[in-house]
């Protein structure tokens, strides 16, 4: 089935259905509904995909997992998504993710039932184009008992691709059997010998995405699952690449607490997570047709009954030339947010956590951030740095005000925008703000008492609590007694705040497949009774964000921008002007801004710069039409703001000189 509709709210909120395509519309196609995977076995599903050749700005996979019908399992399995070629067979991977121990879901403990379902997202925009017609999609699921469900959409966005994929071709693809590492020589001969690649006229980058996870551990090493590896990239004889297979933030899962050894770090995979994908980049060779390409795994010697074994995908990605030089990106909100994937970071009251992206050809060097909550005052951050095509930095923004959102509402919307990319128009606009729901924090009494019970460990714990700005304001760096209460006395005023419980060992309080016995930790009040408690077997650490005295939306912080001076968003609308135009743009001695009004009111344009600055303003009187020149000479080349506004209206664009 397919349809087209409007995304927005980080692709995740469907519209009613759009009747032009435009950048940013979305065409979606759904392949499996709520199938239930209950056996090792292949569930294949013929899709309907665009017939359109045209190439999309970017195609999103959304895998659902759920329990099956039947209810949850109690084991980790995993689950690999393909396209598979209907022609020859060729089975090109999607996405590889792990089931969580479903034991909690299936008894209905610690908060979880068979209602439970995480959404995975993987960008699939390198396959575009083989993801037209009529397809065969496959959820493979290597459980032996049901079980879990799979749901996949298609999210196909309108826009220009960076650059153009001229050719893919599968590398290695080990699907779901288990390539077993006798030793290395027979490894590397049987199932990652070198290939040699044709290289398609016109290619300028090349891309390997490469998936790696590793199985089994009944041995002398642990290996494949519980050892640390890495893999090497050579490419025509020189080493390009060195990877390492592992994932050191098992403990740190959203999916917690789980019924098995969640908490164990493992071979590039978590129990509830994905297998992450790693991309690798390099620039075409002027002259060469084709290409060899080797990967190697780290050599190593192990004994023991089980032999330990890889799933591998690798796939090799032509492109040609760039087709955008300036493309920033919002490309995820981590704090505020509800994603399920951030909600070791949520809910949040202290400063916002987005990551910003490039997409252009051009290294982002500088951009402005504006960011707030729907509804209310907008501010700004400037950034600067180095983002080569396709990285990403992690950016904590300033306090904002949190007053916009209603007493007791308990929700919102927070957004983030990224304007002016290197000072020039980002050429791709409908992936520069993404905005995210999310839920209120606690409130608690301003004086409360941090009740610990250690259990025979307790050198491993400490904890401290911060204000929305970072700085500690509380704490409790060591504890010495075994199974023992301790209590400490806080008193914080009213304000946002984050408690944090650090466990050295990455196995918290409780966990079964240790000797250190139990702990607890709760918030207790200092009458009588406890304000909240916390399950034990929380992993590597604990965050938890609240305020007190007063509700999320009753109290601002000092150090929001409302109250430092920085200038309200220029991009926020009041009310809809009947017209509104400005032009030319991109201008260089002046431009012409032309509007209509429903009411008659005082009217007043003003001129920015992206910082704020105020740098030219006129003011027109009470009128419903308007229509004035806006001198630009005295400007040098840049991204400006025009701002027109009066009591009811306000309207803004952004202006390129040259």
């Amino acid at each position: 089935m397919t349809k087209r509709l409007t995304l927005c709210l980080g692709f995740l909120i469907w519209l009613p259905v759009c009747l032009v395509a435009a950048p940013g519309d979305s065409t979606w196609v759904r392949a499996h509904s709520q199938v239930d995977l209950v056996w090792n076995e292949a569930y294949d599903v013929y899709a309907d995909f665009p017939d359109s050749e045209e190439p999309y700005g970017r195609v999103l996979l959304y895998f659902t997992m759920g329990c099956a019908s039947s209810g949850c399992s109690d084991w980790d399995y995993t689950v690999l998504l393909s396209l598979v070629d209907t022609v020859d067979g060729t089975e090109y991977d999607l996405g590889r993710s792990i089931t969580p121990y479903g034991g909690y879901m299936r008894t209905s403990q610690k908060g979880f039932n068979n209602d439970w379902t995480r959404t995975f997202v993987y960008d699939i925009s390198d396959l575009d184009a083989l993801l037209r017609h009529r397809q065969k999609i496959r959820v493979y699921y290597d459980g032996w008992s049901s079980g879990f469900s799979a749901t996949l959409d298609f999210a196909f966005i309108e826009g220009i691709p960076a650059r153009p994929v001229l050719g893919v071709e599968v590398l290695y693809y080990s699907g779901a059997a288990d390539w077993v590492y006798s030793n290395s020589a027979d490894f590397e001969a049987s199932y990652l010998p070198e290939r040699t690649a044709a290289i398609p006229p016109g290619s300028k980058h090349h891309r390997l995405r490469i998936t790696p996870s590793g199985h089994g551990f009944d041995n002398n090493l642990f290996c494949a699952e519980f050892c640390e590896r890495d893999y090497r990239v050579v490419v025509n004889g020189l080493e390009r690449f060195r990877q390492a297979m592992w994932r050191e933030d098992c403990g740190y899962n959203p999916v917690y607490p789980q019924a098995g050894t969640w908490l164990y770090d493992r071979a590039n995979w978590c129990p509830g997570a994905e297998a992450w994908t790693h991309f690798h980049e390099f620039e075409a060779m002027e002259g060469l047709t084709a290409m060899t390409l080797d990967i190697d795994l780290d050599s190593y010697s192990w004994s023991g009954p089980q032999a330990p074994a890889y799933l591998f995908s690798a796939l090799l990605i032509h492109y040609g030339e760039f087709q955008l030089q300036h493309d920033a990106e919002v490309a995820e909100i981590l704090r505020p947010s509800a994603d399920y994937a951030h909600a070791r970071f949520n809910p949040s009251c202290t400063t916002p956590l987005i990551r910003l992206a490039n997409n252009g050809a051009a290294a982002l060097q500088s951009c402005t951030i504006a960011y707030g909550l729907e509804g209310g005052n907008t501010c700004y951050q400037a950034w600067s740095g180095n983002l080569a095509y396709g990285e990403s930095e992690l950016l904590e923004l300033g306090p904002i005000d949190w007053t916009h959102i209603a007493s007791g509402a308990g929700s919102g919307v927070f957004f983030a925008r990224v304007e002016g990319p290197n000072g020039a128009l980002d050429e791709q606009s409908w992936n520069d703000e993404r905005r995210s729901a999310f839920e209120a924090v606690p409130v608690y009494d301003n004086q409360f008492i941090v009740w610990l019970r250690t259990n025979a460990r307790p050198e491993q714990n400490a904890w401290t609590i911060s204000n929305e700005l970072g700085e500690v304001v509380a704490s409790r760096l060591s504890y010495s007694s075994p199974f023992t209460i301790h209590q400490d006395t806080v008193d914080l005023p009213n304000g946002c705040y984050r408690f944090s419980l650090m466990d050295a060992a990455k196995d918290g309080l409780e966990f079964f497949a240790n000797s250190d016995g139990t702990g607890s930790i709760r918030f207790a009040r200092t009458s009588s009774g406890f304000m909240a408690s916390f399950d034990a077997n929380f992993g590597t650490r604990l965050d938890h964000e609240f305020q007190t005295g007063l509700e999320q939306g009753q109290w601002s912080s000092p150090a929001s921008c409302e109250l430092t001076g920085l200038p309200p968003s220029p991009m926020d609308d009041q009310q809809e002007a009947l017209w509104f135009a400005l032009y030319p743009n991109p201008a260089s001695r002046f431009c012409t801004i032309e509007l209509n009004l429903a009411v008659a009111e005082p009217l007043s344009v003003l001129l920015r710069s992206m910082s704020g600055k105020l740098l030219w303003q006129a003011d027109y009187g009470v009128l419903n039409h308007l229509r004035a020149d806006i001198p630009l000479d005295q400007l040098p080349a840049g991204l400006y703001v025009v701002e027109a506004r009066s009591a009811g209206f306000r309207k803004a664009s952004l202006l390129a000189v040259e």
